[in-house]
């Protein structure tokens, strides 16, 4: 990633910039059009040193970001160490009737304290 890769020349539109239409809430390439100006005077196939159209690449940043937010998603959603540890206690309760009736037990006297 390099915030200032020039992406769109004709429009002088960087990743940065296609970066930070996505996070304004661009979801399609035509939301990146809107709100950049990039991919739409036609003009990259001269200007770009490439020679090629910027909208191939302005759809792999689109990708990249969408993946990159389904990671954080992802990533976010994991159980912490107290929930596994949670889960651990109720799975070896369900096991040993006798062991989840001392919890039982002892939740009540901590209610009362």
């Amino acid at each position: 990633m390099n915030e200032d890769r020039m992406i769109c020349h004709c429009a002088e539109v960087s990743e940065g910039d296609i970066r930070a239409a996505l996070a304004k809430g661009a979801k399609t390439i035509n939301d990146v059009k809107r709100m950049t100006g990039s991919c739409t005077m036609g003009r990259c196939l001269t200007m770009k040193p490439e020679q090629t159209c910027c909208g191939p690449e302005i759809l792999k940043i689109i990708d990249a970001y969408n993946k990159s937010l389904m990671l954080n998603v992802i990533t976010n959603n994991q159980p912490n160490a107290e929930t596994i540890v949670a889960i651990e206690e109720v799975q070896e309760m369900k096991k040993n009737p006798n062991l989840a009736k001392a919890y039982d037990d002892v939740h009540i006297m901590m209610e009362e304290l």
